[in-house]
């Protein structure tokens, strides 16, 4: 290489390697040889050789002047481009480094969400369970509670048309108990039955006592069974469908009293009317005797 190049400022990393070059200038002086002009010179016996060579070789050393300017020139160009390409690696080594972080914390967050997806699903479906037993504890506590008023107006008031109201809604919570398949499993309707009980005993004495009552009233020679039959008896019909399902014998007992006393009543009745009937008879023959 020629001296005058010594100086240029060259990196190492991007240092000219002029055995390329000399390879190159080579295979081109090989090549050469199958040039026209070339093959002219050899054959042209007034041409020198010698100047003809010497010629050839200051082309040749300016053709390879002009290509060492030309890698020296473009040096500085693969410098900035090789820093580029420096850059852009740590460039893309740290995306890469923030995405694989980010891609480690998309895979919590989704572990996060299917925790949260589990938890949610775990509360539905508790609170789905809790709304169905509070419905059906709802449901039992409508159909067992007795309230105090009940309890109060059972015990203490007259038999009315309010009353047959009272005995009526006893009548459906004890038949709601008796339903229950697991009543001797659920300890509020172990609480409730002696209550129940002691209200049966209270409403069935009350309501034999008032039909009671009104049996006496048929035996009376004047009464208007008719009238005591409808506003007595049909009329609180309930009271006696209370003693059927609660309290058998006491029913048995007021129909039996209930059908002597009836009985009693019309051959009473039949009896006098049979009397007036003779006593008609006998008139109207001593009359006619006359």
């Amino acid at each position: 290489m020629n001296g005058k190049y010594d100086d240029l400022l060259i990196p190492k990393s991007y240092e000219v390697f002029f055995d390329e070059v000399n390879d190159n200038l080579t295979e081109f002086n090989n090549d050469s040889l199958n040039d026209s002009v070339i093959k002219e010179a050899f054959e042209n016996k007034s041409v020198d050789l010698r100047e003809y060579a010497k010629q050839i070789e200051n082309e040749l050393n300016d053709i390879e002047e002009t290509h060492i300017l030309e890698y020296v020139k473009q040096s500085q160009s693969l410098i900035v481009i090789n820093d580029e390409i420096k850059d852009c690696d740590s460039i893309l080594s740290s995306m890469e480094t923030t995405l694989t972080k980010f891609k480690m914390e998309l895979g919590l967050i989704n572990n996060e969400i299917r925790k949260l997806q589990n938890h949610s699903f775990s509360i539905n479906t508790k609170l789905h369970n809790r709304e169905k037993v509070q419905k059906e504890l709802e449901k039992l506590i409508t159909g067992i509670f007795v309230s105090p008023d009940l309890i109060n107006h059972i015990c203490d008031d007259k038999v009315d048309e309010q009353y047959v109201k009272n005995v009526i809604e006893l009548n459906r919570i004890m038949k709601y108990v008796k339903e229950q398949p697991n009543k001797k499993l659920i300890h509020s309707l172990k609480d409730i039955g002696p209550e129940l009980e002691r209200l049966r005993l209270i409403t069935s004495m009350k309501i034999r006592n008032f039909f009671l009552e009104k049996i006496k009233l048929l035996k009376s020679p004047n009464s208007n069974v008719p009238m005591i039959q409808k506003n007595s008896f049909l009329k609180y019909k309930d009271l006696y469908t209370f003693l059927l399902d609660r309290y058998k014998e006491v029913a048995i007992e007021i129909r039996l009293k209930y059908i002597y006393t009836i009985r009693s009543y019309y051959q009473y009745m039949f009896e006098k009317y049979t009397r007036h009937i003779v006593k008609l008879q006998v008139n109207r023959i001593e009359k006619n005797k006359k």
